[in-house]
Formats: C-alpha cells, structure tokens, sequence
C-alpha cells in the first residue's frame, strides 16, 4: 500500500512538473518597452517620489496583465517620442497624440482607439444660468493654456474676443475665480482630473459641440505586426470586461460631491 501511494505521489508530482514546464515554456514572455513622457497629466506623470503613474500607464499595465507579458516603460521627452519608434528605443508609445497624425509620419501602426477626447469650458456656478452654451460667448475673455487645439478653436471661432494664455491650469482657473475672464476652456481630460484633483468647487463644466472629436490610440512601432495585434486583443478584452471604464473613472471623473 506504502509503495502504491509512493508511486501515486510520483506520478502526481511529475504530471504537476511537466505541467509547470509546458506552461513556463509556452507563456509569453516577452517584455513591451513603451515610451511615455511623464509629463502629460493624466497621461503619464510623476509622483513626489518619483513613480510613474497616469491613466496611460495604468491601461498599459492593464493590456500587459490581460496578455501575462511584462511591460517596461521608458521616460521620453514628447518631442522625442515619435524618433523612438522610429529608431525602436521602444516598441510602443502611449500619449496623448493627435488622432489626425499620419501613421506614416511615426513610422508606426496605430491600435484601435482606446480613449475619446473633446473641448469642454468651464464657467462659475453664478454665471452658469448667463452662459447656457459656448455660443453665449461671443466677445467674452476666454482662460486657456498654450495648447495648440484650444487656441486654432478660438482664433477661428472668436475673432472679436480676448485670449488670455496661462502658463498652467492652475493659473488659468485661479483667472476664473478671480473673473479675470469668463471661462477657461481645456481638453474634457484635462479639465475633469485637475478638477477632481485639486478639489476645485463651484463650476459647471459644458462640452463644447463641433469641435471634433479626438480619439487617442497606442503607436506600435510598423514592424511589430503581431504585438500590435496583441495589443488591440488586450484592448479588446479591457472594454469587453468595462475595465477601461473603471481606468477612466479612476482619472477623468468629477466627484459627486464638489
């Protein structure tokens, strides 16, 4: 009986370790070097100590996990990211590029979208009643930041009007509260996650209409055909679940209560 149950515990084991193998050997083990440049809040950014965080990177490691690879992120500069793929410092990148880029202008391959992005303006609560609409706003003071989407926006749109360039959101909405001017306009990324951050009270927040929707996409680099596919596959089962719903909350939502 002792030498039966020896046998069983043999062959139990051995089933277990060639099992073990066959996973080991036939799991993906490939590591993604994405290229983000850490200043694109709520992309990607840094922590007071130093750790990178941001709705990029948090979908990024989310796609890895779905496709169990290893991801390893490279901190590049925005205006060098497009030169990394070019030259495969990374295989992949991870901004907030303008949809309209040609694929060809990045030598890369674009994923499906994993992101929509639209203008939204910002108005005091007291004035919310007075400007219903981006179109109550002619001949208004306009707060934006140096972003080359808001300025072509109301350059074309409000001739007539003043714009007032801030050096970062929050001088532009200390500008709102002080009624330095009557809205701040920004991307709606950008505008919900410095609201929810900084807790800022008060506002209402309105899409603008017509302004062209931007869809944000991950650059694989145009030679790596088969990560890209994986990519897309990762992207496909994070929104067949909602886990990219549950990304996005964590970073573009207002909370209920300001």
């Amino acid at each position: 009986m002792i030498r039966f149950l020896n046998f069983v515990s043999i062959i139990v084991a051995f089933v277990i370790l060639a099992f073990g193998v066959f996973n080991y050997v036939n799991r993906d083990h490939t590591t993604i070097y994405v290229g983000v440049d850490g200043y694109s809040a709520p992309f990607s950014m840094t922590s007071d100590i130093g750790e990178l965080k941001g709705f990029g990177v948090d979908l990024m490691r989310a796609v890895a996990n779905a496709l169990d690879v290893n991801v390893e992120f490279r901190m590049i500069p925005f205006y060098v990211l497009q030169d990394s793929l070019r030259r495969g410092t990374v295989d992949a990148v991870v901004a907030p590029f303008d949809s309209n880029l040609k694929e060809n202008q990045l030598n890369s391959n674009f994923t499906v979208p994993y992101f929509k992005n639209n203008l939204v303006f910002a108005v005091k609560d007291n004035l919310a009643s007075k400007y219903k609409d981006i179109s109550s706003m002619s001949g208004v003071k306009f707060c934006v930041t140096d972003k080359p989407d808001v300025l072509k926006y109301l350059r074309s749109k409000y001739k007539n009007s003043v714009i007032m360039i801030f050096a970062s959101s929050e001088d532009a909405f200390s500008g709102l509260y002080k009624e330095q001017c009557a809205t701040f306009i920004d991307s709606k990324s950008s505008m919900y996650y410095y609201i929810s951050k900084h807790r800022l009270r008060k506002l209402t927040v309105k899409d603008i209409p017509f302004t062209g929707e931007v869809t944000y996409k991950i650059a694989v680099r145009d030679n790596k055909a088969e990560l890209l596919n994986k990519i897309n596959k990762g992207l496909d089962y994070l929104m067949s679940t909602r886990e990219i719903d549950e990304i996005s909350k964590k970073w573009f939502s207002i909370p209920s209560e300001l």
